[in-house]
């Protein structure tokens, strides 16, 4: 038998809130992924952040420590005094040794 008129408008109210339904599903789904894209992008900014203040920071400290030359380092300095005991090689054991024992 077909349907009476009333029927027919429940039928397609049906298939509207269904349609409207899948809509509102489709849509929260492409929220989620949109949403978990960007923070996955937000967690590697931060991360990239995070390790540029760290070399940041280590480079300063380097930076800090290096070596720097002394304010007089380019004026000459007077020669050590030559020990008339020593001679141009250095001491050997058995030399301190004899140096000691002489000593006292």
């Amino acid at each position: 038998e077909p349907m009476t008129e009333a029927e027919l408008r429940m039928e397609e109210r049906w298939l509207e809130y269904r349609h409207r339904n899948i809509a509102d599903q489709m849509a929260a789904e492409e929220r989620k992924a949109v949403l978990r894209d960007w923070s996955e992008r937000r967690a590697r900014v931060e991360e990239e952040i995070a390790r540029n203040c760290e070399v940041s920071r280590y480079q300063s400290e380097l930076r800090r420590r290096g070596y720097g030359m002394p304010a007089d380092a380019e004026e000459d300095i007077e020669a050590s005094p030559v020990h008339p005991s020593s001679s141009s090689s250095p001491p050997t054991a058995r030399a301190a040794a004899a140096a000691a024992s002489a000593a006292a």
